[in-house]
């Protein structure tokens, strides 16, 4: 460097040192705390804060946080640093200011007026009374009856998915809140997977135990969540004027909407909002209008669970996540006709999928073609995906098609738009925190499955007209008696039919052991099947690649083949399906086959027993103390993986115990090299 370049910098250079500066940046005063904004906003501020969620890496890095800020336990018991004024959205709370309510030790009263609102976390029934009373909750418009008693909509509301607000419409409305007879066998999920903790407000049990409620109103910040956050369930402002001008268009006939667009963008909640909307809609000769449903999104389904595809006569309302309805039992939600993809992703047997997808349609046509349709697809829309979705519209033609996202990508907007009569673009879902992955959900989805239990009609509140609601049994399934179903002779299962891959006939009976498969009807009209081969085990399956005829086939449900016994050539199955359906299908003689394939595996069914006997549930302090066990959880999906969980964390994990399918880890053992599934890349129309 030269000497003239030399002096230039110098001349530069800062008079004081770095050590000199950052001694006199210490002593500088802090600013005026009259200038900094209050951490906690009022709750009439329409925007909410920003959220800043961080790992906190070790108590070093704990202690030198703000003091503004603590630490929230995420679902798998680590660290989380959230602002202690931003764990909410701000306009969750109610305007309690103006509300009057009253508690006789079973229904809480609430007078409400035009524009108040009201948010309820939990389980719970709600009516409206008063003269001409109209309040509106997601989506539905609630109104007193005319005549005779009021009638209830039971709701479940967990802080997992985003919390319905009950908004006053009319100039007065009295709301009457029930608790919810099934709520605690629904709490009493989480004694089974740590997927079901955390889901209500657990900070409040021990008082809402003491009145049996089985809901909480938030009214302050004091009143939120201590674990966890709490998201509104908001529809923007092109979301309200889509639903309007759907509600229009019922006036003129039945209309149809295609609902599609990228994962997590809304599609799910959109299409309930719209289905709410027609249900208690006067557009359509002075009253709400049934609803037809194209249920087709095979990895996160609304009124089935994960591999299976439906068509569903809906005449019930939806307020509650899918978790909570995983088939359709009330009056008037009935699954019409169903199929087997078995996998939670159609990308293996694309072909397949759209022929299940236009059966589905045909049904329609010929059995509830007088009705709205509303089609909910997945959320795969680049490559094969994108090719699926284009024969879909081609075949199907709706008189609408809804894209919930405006963000492209732009070559998937301009294939929609082209084969579309009318196409409509929407914003995505805001969604800031979630709680659950696409596994976590799925899991919950199918545990509700398999824990279904009858409940009596009517059997809540004589002072209203009940609908029945779903019950759960919160024991574990290895302590429930099975179905014995035999596989030979007549009456008996015609065999087991392998999608997505043939396994050896020797393997065969232990493929399907401790797996979940897909109960099939055949039509007695169904094309002739190849004659069955046998196994060691007496058991039958075929061998054919092809998969069933949509046209000639049913999917009445899942099944888990809890054990086999060649022998007796019997089978032992938990099933929620009806011994009633299945009679009726032998009756009128159809064939029943078993279809197995990529269902997920049912790992939450081989550790329930385990938790249960731990007591990983504390009474009054559901959260504190519960012992972690690892989790393994969708092998299927490599996005939605788990980290392991340390198992020296179980009271009890020293003793030997033996579990079928489940691998005891001590301390930080990891497992081993090849433990895992491996996956192969079948996506080859991706472009």
């Amino acid at each position: 460097m030269s000497s003239a370049k030399r002096k230039r910098d110098e001349t530069t250079r800062p008079t004081m040192s770095a050590f000199a500066a950052l001694q006199q940046m210490r002593s500088t005063p802090a600013p005026s705390p009259a200038a900094t904004i209050p951490s906690t906003p009022e709750p009439s501020q329409d925007i909410p804060l920003k959220r800043q969620v961080k790992k906190a890496k070790n108590k070093e890095a704990k202690s030198q946080l703000p003091l503004s800020l603590k630490a929230s336990e995420s679902l798998n018991g680590q660290d989380q640093v959230v602002a202690e004024h931003e764990p909410k959205v701000i306009k969750v709370y109610s305007s309690a200011l103006a509300i009057t309510r009253s508690w006789d030790g079973s229904t809480l009263r609430v007078r409400m007026k035009q524009a108040e609102r009201l948010v309820i976390l939990g389980s719970y029934g709600l009516c409206v009374g008063g003269e001409r009373g109209e309040i509106g909750l997601s989506g539905a418009i609630l109104r007193s009856p005319t005549s005779g008693k009021p009638r209830v909509q039971w709701v479940h509301a967990p802080h997992s998915h985003a919390v319905p607000i009950i908004r006053c419409r009319s100039s007065e409305a009295q709301v009457e809140i029930l608790s919810h007879p099934s709520a605690p066998n629904l709490r009493q999920m989480s004694r089974l997977n740590p997927v079901f903790r955390n889901l209500w407000d657990e900070s409040c049990r021990k008082s809402l135990q003491s009145t049996k409620q089985t809901f909480h109103v938030i009214e302050t910040s004091k009143d939120m969540p201590r674990k966890g956050f709490l998201q509104d369930l908001v529809s923007p402002p092109e979301w309200n004027q889509k639903l309007k001008a759907v509600e229009e268009t019922i006036r003129e006939g039945p209309t149809s909407v295609f609902v599609c667009g990228p994962k997590s963008s809304g599609k799910s909640t959109f299409s309930k909002l719209v289905c709410n909307k027609l249900l208690t809609s006067k557009a359509s000769n002075g009253k709400g209008t049934e609803v037809a449903v194209l249920d087709i999104d095979p990895g996160q389904p609304e009124y089935s669970t994960a591999g299976l595809i439906s068509l569903v006569h809906v005449n019930s309302l939806n307020l509650g996540a899918s978790f909570t309805h995983p088939m359709p039992t009330t009056p008037g939600n009935v699954i019409v006709r169903s199929h087997a993809i078995a996998s939670p992703s159609p990308a293996s047997r694309p072909d397949f999928y759209v022929s299940c997808v236009l059966d589905l349609f045909s049904r329609y046509q010929a059995e509830l073609g007088h009705l709205p349709l509303v089609v909910n697809t997945a959320g795969w829309i680049q490559g094969t995906g994108l090719d699926i979705l284009a024969t879909l519209l081609s075949k199907l033609s709706p008189a609408e098609v809804i894209y919930m996202s405006t963000e492209g990508p732009v070559d998937t907007v301009e294939a929609l738009n082209s084969g579309s009569h009318i196409f409509s673009q929407l914003p995505s879902q805001s969604v800031e925190y979630a709680s659950r992955t696409a596994a976590h959900l799925r899991t919950m989805q199918a545990m509700s499955y398999f824990h279904l239990a009858s409940r009596t009609p009517n059997a809540g509140s004589e002072a209203y007209q009940d609908l029945p609601t779903l019950d759960w049994d919160p024991c574990p399934l290895v302590t429930r008696r099975p179905t014995v179903v035999r596989y030979s002779g007549k009456g008996g299962i015609s065999g087991v039919l392998s999608y997505h891959h043939q396994p050896h006939p020797n393997d065969l009976a232990d493929s399907i052991l401790g797996r979940i498969v897909a109960i099939v009807e055949l039509s007695i009209h169904s094309l002739p099947l190849p004659s069955p081969k046998y196994t060691p085990e007496g058991l039958p399956y075929l061998t054919s690649d092809v998969p069933l005829d949509p046209a000639s086939s049913n999917a009445l449900g899942l099944a888990l083949i809890r054990g086999l016994d060649p022998t007796s050539r019997t089978m032992d199955v938990l099933s929620p399906i009806s011994l009633a359906r299945v009679s009726a299908a032998i009756k009128a003689g159809r064939r029943l086959l078993l279809v197995s394939g990529s269902f997920d595996l049912p790992t939450w069914f081989y550790t329930e027993e385990k938790y249960s006997q731990l007591g990983n549930v504390v009474e009054g302090e559901e959260g504190k103390g519960e012992p972690e066990m690892e989790i393994i959880a969708d092998e299927d999906t490599s996005e939605d993986s788990l980290e392991a969980e340390d198992d020296h964390a179980i009271p009890g994990a020293e003793e030997e115990q033996d579990m079928p399918w489940v691998e005891t880890l001590r301390g930080h053992q990891k497992r081993g090299v090849g433990a895992k599934v491996w996956r192969v890349r079948r996506d080859l129309g991706r472009k």
